[in-house]
């Protein structure tokens, strides 16, 4: 972000992290009772695979989250872009433990931090008092050209008169400033029709959208190297612990979008981390970085199997 983001206490950032694990957390961060802004949302059986609240069943969760804060804050009559206009720039998953179909889901959330023209959301999922997923996801004012713009300085005391002292620290995993942006880097490319039904108000791909083309492509990438794309069998299932997505620019119907995908980084005995891109017509419009833990039909972590890991050492970034 261009500017500052400020919060009322600062949380130490650990020195060892656990694979998976992004989010440098207070550990109020896990108590449903300690956020300002909660209620309860429905799952709907289009929310759910195996079982299981799906990833984009989540993110679903959290962009409805995203906006109950955001209205509760500014108030209706400050909410849309003919009285103020802001997009999300990223957003960060930590899925914790899988959300079951058939409990109740709670949804949390706050303002995190403030800056003079981003904000940060601090959100999180529970099921019964046990957390389930976090994410953290900044928003950024901007101008008819949608170019970064100040926020309305009163909208932005709103925001500051709600900063929640228990929010993130900044994220602590690899970032994404050196992926690269040319898709010839990465070695598995899908390519997939944008739908109308993928747009927002304005006409744009929506994040919610934006989360699906990452998760196809991850999908397509595991199907095309273990066969399978499931929570049982032999092949393993691929638990996404993290995902970190930046939005680098507005997405429209109905180009197609081209998912790129590469392996980065160290190839661990249970886990690894991918690299990821969009682009449409040309352009890079997000990236993202997905850290994957094999697991078995138990929940365990796996190994992963020799064929599969020369899979992944083939599937690398270029350069």
């Amino acid at each position: 972000m261009s500017d500052t983001l400020l919060r009322r206490s600062e949380v130490a950032i650990p020195t060892e992290l656990r694979p998976g694990q992004l989010l440098a957390r207070n550990p109020q961060r896990l108590q449903r009772s300690a956020y300002p802004h909660f209620r309860s949302l429905p799952i709907r059986w289009s929310d759910v695979e195996n079982g299981i609240v799906s990833r984009v069943g989540m993110a679903q969760f959290y962009e409805d989250t995203r906006t109950l804060v955001m209205r509760e804050i500014l108030g209706h009559e400050n909410f849309g872009f003919d009285k103020w206009k802001g997009l999300l720039r990223a957003i960060t998953f930590e899925h914790l433990s899988p959300a079951r179909h058939d409990l109740p889901i709670e949804m949390a959330g706050a303002i995190g931090e403030v800056g003079r023209s981003s904000y940060a959301f601090a959100l999180a999922a529970f099921q019964g008092e046990r957390c389930i997923s976090l994410c953290r996801a900044i928003g950024v004012t901007v101008d008819n050209e949608m170019h970064a713009a100040p926020t309305p300085p009163e909208l932005r005391l709103l925001f500051l008169s709600h900063v929640w002292p228990h929010a993130d620290a900044l994220p602590v995993g690899h970032g994404d400033a050196d992926l690269p942006k040319q898709a010839y880097a990465y070695p598995f490319i899908e390519e997939y029709p944008t739908r109308f039904s993928d747009t927002d108000a304005i006409g744009h791909v929506n994040n919610v959208a934006v989360t699906r083309y990452h998760d196809n492509g991850l999908m397509a990438f595991q199907a095309a190297l273990t066969g399978r794309v499931t929570v049982h069998g032999d092949a393993g299932y691929w638990h996404v612990a993290r995902h970190e997505i930046s939005m680098l620019g507005e997405s429209f119907y109905p180009a197609p979008m081209r998912a790129c995908i590469g392996v980065m980084g160290e190839i661990g005995p249970t886990h690894f981390t991918l690299a990821q891109a969009l682009f449409q017509e040309g352009r890079c419009t997000g990236l993202a970085i997905a850290e994957i833990s094999v697991l078995d039909a138990s929940g365990k972590p796996r190994a992963l199997s020799a064929a599969l890991r020369d899979r992944l050492e083939r599937n690398r970034l270029a350069g």
